[in-house]
């Protein structure tokens, strides 16, 4: 599986909440990986966002979620 970094979202993931899912999935992100990001976004119940488990947590590099490995 692919991994890209959407433009609109850049290094810093500060523009992350203005890229919709539908943006992401043109950009060629995976349907698995849009879900993921648009599920920690921050939200009314959780305004700094969620936690994203992951096994792959590189491949959310630059997209300013706080991905984390699950392991040791």
């Amino acid at each position: 599986m692919a991994h890209h970094v959407c433009p609109q979202v850049g290094r810093q993931g500060s523009h992350l909440l203005r890229v919709t899912a539908t943006g992401l999935l043109r950009f060629g992100h995976s349907w698995a990986a849009v879900h993921a990001l648009h599920t920690v976004r921050p939200s009314a119940a959780h305004p700094t966002g969620r936690f994203l488990l992951t096994l792959i947590p590189k491949a959310y590099a630059g997209t300013g979620v706080q991905a984390v490995y699950p392991g040791p």
